[in-house]
């Protein structure tokens, strides 16, 4: 579906370590912009599909979603599950609107069947998706 805007916000950088996909993002996410990101992620998942794997999200600012790429992440997130995902874990910074952030990607992932967990620390967030991978993780 495309809107004929620019892709806006969203991934930064990406790569995979083991069975941990670390993405770095940063700003608002358009629908162009969620899109981009799916498509670059691809790649990977696909090396992934079948195994257990996890992503650690980090965002250096304020990620929040137009409506369009909220909705075009919930979309996706359920078929991201079946692939393999078993966890995901979200690295905010503090921000004014950190409580909406959390709510609109924990609306993402409320029916997405994998573990979900927003951490203040790299490490805290690196330590909890390794315990989902082996399968003793308990909630952050």
């Amino acid at each position: 579906m495309a809107t004929g805007f620019p892709s806006h916000g969203g991934l930064l950088r990406a790569h995979r370590e083991g069975q941990i996909l670390c993405v770095e993002g940063s700003g608002a996410t358009n629908l162009e912009g969620a899109q981009a990101y799916l498509e670059a992620l691809a790649p990977m998942v696909a090396e992934l599909k079948g195994s257990r794997w996890a992503v650690l999200g980090v965002s250096d600012s304020e990620a929040l979603l137009t409506p369009e790429a909220e909705q075009r992440m919930t979309a996706a997130a359920p078929t991201l599950t079946a692939m393999g995902r078993v966890a995901v874990a979200i690295v905010l910074p503090e921000t004014p609107v950190g409580s909406i952030m959390r709510s609109q990607w924990s609306r993402v992932y409320a029916d997405a069947g994998c573990a979900l967990a927003f951490f203040d620390r790299i490490a805290d967030a690196t330590q909890w998706l390794m315990a989902n991978l082996e399968g003793s993780a308990s909630a952050p």
